[in-house]
């Protein structure tokens, strides 16, 4: 599954990376600390091997539901620093990628 993470953060292929993110986000349960969880889905971001760095955005954005952003710097095709965004979904009940 690294390899396919990378493989679309690098191409910018949010499908691709939808049902990846998903299925990390099913593993934690939305109702616990959010500070807590969120935390969880930075680590797990990070833990990947062409991600350098991944920040926590300081607002959420104003949606329906509420959207958390990752901004991820990660190493794109020529080795060369690329920043990109992973949205979260706040949802009751369950997170979830946000596609947008």
């Amino acid at each position: 599954m690294e390899k396919d993470f990378c493989q679309a953060l690098m191409d910018d292929d949010r499908k691709a990376l939808q049902p990846l993110v998903n299925a990390f986000l099913a593993t934690i349960d939305p109702r616990e600390n959010y500070e807590t969880n969120i935390g969880k889905v930075k680590a797990w971001v990070a833990s990947h091997d062409c991600v350098e760095k991944v920040d926590i955005s300081s607002e959420l954005l104003d949606t329906d539901p509420s959207v958390q952003q990752l901004i991820v710097t990660y190493t794109g095709k020529n080795a060369d620093p690329k920043v990109g965004t992973i949205g979260i979904e706040l949802r009751q009940g369950a997170w979830a990628f946000n596609i947008k």
